[in-house]
């Protein structure tokens, strides 16, 4: 390997970890790394953790399923 094409593949590794380490230096660290119902989520069962999550989460209710409350419903329904 010539001695040029070395210095710019040692270049190109040194700027390579150079952006990583300022990757790993720019996150902010978390708050909370698990929310609370989801720690609970074993003990309740899936039925009364919609519901916990419907009265108390309600934007959580409705990252779990993809859909708001109304829609729940509604399919809820037509499976009666």
């Amino acid at each position: 390997m010539s001695s040029i094409r070395r210095k710019k593949t040692v270049l190109g590794y040194a700027g390579v970890y150079y952006l990583y380490m300022n990757m790993l230096k720019a996150r902010t660290p978390r708050s909370v790394w698990i929310k609370n119902w989801m720690s609970d989520k074993t003990k309740f069962g899936h039925l009364p953790l919609l519901q916990e999550l419907r009265t108390n989460n309600p934007e959580d209710f409705i990252n779990y399923l993809s859909i708001d409350g109304t829609t729940f419903d509604h399919l809820l329904s037509m499976l009666r």
